[in-house]
């Protein structure tokens, strides 16, 4: 499908309704970061789970002008900064889930975590440095964005919901079940993308994508303030 361009004040602006969208989806996480971040200031699990939402506030915001100037612009390094903070917000997702567990179990996998996101964002520079870089501005879709999905799917699959089945299964945690539904609703955006699924030039698979993720991240928020406050009464 073909890039939706529009002129303003002399400036060629291309997708300007995924602009927006963007724009709606980064206040809405960093709205929810703050809502958690008062939960307990103190505790490391409101720490990370507000800390996921923080960076998926500033990877949308980052991202959202690449789109917007991609006309003036000739490489894909402000797209790679976006997605590296997608990564930073898995790692804290990442150890959020994991404080359900012993310090032992936590710190272990806190190296995993640690090295995955080395590897993740590794991985997105070299990608642009050395992969081969289709830059074609007149289509959508941005070249090395299947490397997000496959390093957040090894995030996502790989730690966050295991160790949220576990918790909910031992535990019954109501919070863990709404994370996991979060996290099944988002194969939405997945099918989505994959089908390039759209609504016409102005309704584009991104902007669909993003209307799913605010419903996801939703559900995401409900689940981390209900682990907090439960968090909180064990501790």
């Amino acid at each position: 499908m073909e890039k939706l361009s529009v002129e303003f004040m002399g400036l060629i602006l291309y997708e300007p309704i995924t602009y927006l969208s963007n724009i709606v989806l980064a206040m809405f996480s960093l709205f929810w970061y703050t809502r958690l971040k008062r939960e307990n200031s103190g505790d490391s699990m409101s720490q990370s789970f507000s800390r996921y939402f923080l960076f998926m506030g500033f990877a949308p915001l980052i991202s959202g002008q690449a789109h917007l100037f991609n006309y003036y612009i000739d490489h894909n390094f402000f797209h790679v900064l976006g997605w590296s903070n997608i990564a930073i917000a898995s790692y804290y997702f990442q150890r959020g889930s994991a404080m359900d567990f012993s310090v032992e179990v936590k710190d272990k996998l806190n190296w995993i975590f640690i090295v995955l996101l080395i590897a993740t964002i590794s991985t997105f520079l070299l990608h642009q440095f050395f992969g081969d870089i289709d830059l074609d501005k007149t289509t959508i879709g941005v070249p090395g964005f299947a490397a997000v999905s496959i390093f957040t799917g090894i995030s996502y699959v790989g730690f966050i919901v295991p160790l949220n089945y576990i918790k909910l299964q031992r535990d019954k945690n109501a919070g863990s079940g709404l994370i996991l539904l979060g996290i099944v609703l988002t194969i939405g955006t997945l099918v989505v993308h994959s089908k390039k699924f759209s609504l016409g030039p102005h309704l584009n698979y991104n902007v669909l994508a993003h209307i799913i993720l605010i419903f996801c991240y939703y559900l995401y928020y409900l689940g981390m303030r209900k682990k907090i406050r439960g968090h909180e009464d064990t501790d």
